[in-house]
């Protein structure tokens, strides 16, 4: 095996680290953080993947035992490169170390091998750092250096209209919005007589809380949220979502707080109540960043929700 899955269940923080970015990934009670997002929850599942591959392959063979020959690998650490090397001949350095800050074992993931002839395309070469030795293993290894790519990306855990009783859509300085249905296959109902809903917009709207997932994790919450819509969502179970998406862009999102809590009439305590808890506890006050094309569907002006 590349790396025994003993020392990846030792291990207190896991550093994945090139010549341009770093993510590091650390223990805690809930799982595993992203420091660089603020701790915001890594992807277990991701994770889980990584490691699991690791200690599932096999070294095919000794590629070289000369410091000279890990350039054409790409196994030259990030701390050991240059300004003189080729982007090419550094790697991807994975640090798994103690709570002490000790490492337990180090890794340089290189280059994929190449080659169009019988035995020649296919696996990756790593190296055992700080070893000066260069292996050829079996596996395609495609691990990032972003810390967005290793974020728990899913948001809210509801499949949009489909479990959506009520919205309340309040635009900044505007009038609240209403919409509601007794049933999931009940059309949108306004509340205004002379004034119907716009079936489309208002699903539209719903479906894109349903499958939010963030961009990355914003650093400075009272800058980047501004004049926000605010939505209370109410599902047929009890829960209720409050979402206060900004109209500012970041890059390709926009800003978004999100918060949970329990409709009153089902009461404060029990499985839902624990389920609101555990999503604020991860949530925290943090600003997330979304796609700017679902928040598009959370930002339509008044009227649009209208026929």
């Amino acid at each position: 095996m590349v790396l025994n899955p003993e020392l990846v269940e030792k291990a207190f923080r896991i550093v994945l680290e090139d010549t341009h970015q770093k993510t590091t990934l650390e223990k805690n009670r809930e799982g595993w953080g992203v420091l660089e997002q603020s701790g915001f929850p890594a992807d277990i599942a991701a994770l889980g993947r990584v490691f699991l591959q690791l200690g599932e392959d096999k070294i095919d063979r000794l590629v070289t035992d000369k410091p000279e020959g890990l350039g054409d690998l790409g196994l030259v650490s990030p701390a050991e490169s240059n300004s003189g090397m080729d982007e090419d001949e550094t790697g991807l350095l994975i640090t798994l170390a103690d709570d002490n800050g000790k490492p337990l074992v180090q890794l340089v993931v290189g280059n994929a091998r190449t080659g169009s002839g019988e035995g020649q395309g296919g696996g990756t070469y790593i190296r055992f750092f700080p070893e000066q030795k260069g292996y050829l293993v079996f596996s395609n290894l495609n691990i990032s250096s972003n810390p967005a790519d290793w974020l728990e990306k899913k948001v809210t855990n509801f499949e949009g209209r489909k479990e959506i009783r009520k919205m309340v859509i309040t635009p900044p300085g505007g009038k609240k919005l209403y919409f509601g249905r007794d049933k999931e296959d009940s059309p949108w109902d306004s509340g205004e007589k002379n004034n119907p809903a716009n079936q489309m917009a208002v699903g539209e709207a719903a479906d894109a809380m349903g499958r939010m997932t963030l961009m990355s994790v914003l650093r400075n919450p009272s800058q980047n949220l501004e004049n926000p819509t605010r939505i209370d969502v109410e599902l047929f179970s009890g829960m209720v979502y409050t979402l206060r998406v900004s109209p500012k862009t970041v890059g390709e999102g926009n800003p978004i707080l999100v918060s949970a809590a329990v409709e009153k009439s089902h009461g404060g305590d029990g499985p839902l109540q624990a389920a609101a808890d555990r999503f604020n506890k991860r949530m925290g006050t943090t600003v997330l960043l979304m796609e700017g094309w679902k928040a598009k569907s959370l930002l339509k002006k008044p009227k649009d929700y209208y026929r």
